[in-house]
Order: C-alpha cells, then structure tokens, then sequence
C-alpha cells in the first residue's frame, strides 16, 4: 500500500479523528478494525470520509465508519 504524500490529501484529512494514526489499523482482515468504528463515530468529517471512499470502490478499509464490504453495499442500493 502506498501513502499518500500529504500535498495529495483532501484537505478535509487535516480534520479527521484518525489523523496520524497510519492505515494499519484501518485495513486488515474484515472485522479487524470494528473498535476503531468508536473512533469514526466522533470524527467530524466522518461524512467527507465515507463520501469519498464511496467514489472509488477500490478503496479498501474502514473509511467513514464503514468497511469495503458496507460501502459495495451501500452503492448497490442507491443504484
């Protein structure tokens, strides 16, 4: 995986509650990151978050309090 140079953020990154904390916690195995969810729940650009890993699919791990799988069913519904 690779990081992403912080010139490439959205500047909405600069707000979020994970700030700092890397991706590993945050792609693992499925299920592997549902304590951090707490920590989505709190974050105020949880919406920014989850609405752009909803404009890419390809996009893996939790993001806006959901994981790949919640978001593939998210956009199966809406379509």
């Amino acid at each position: 995986m690779l990081a992403m140079d912080e010139t490439m953020r959205p500047g909405w990154h600069r707000k979020a509650a994970c700030r700092g904390l890397g991706a590993r916690g945050f792609v693992k195995s499925p299920g592997a990151a549902y304590g951090l969810r707490e920590l989505c729940a709190t974050c105020p650009v949880r919406l920014e978050c989850l609405e752009f890993a909803l404009a890419d699919l390809t996009i893996v791990g939790l993001w806006g309090g959901t994981d790949d799988a919640e978001r593939r069913e998210m956009s199966r519904r809406v379509a």
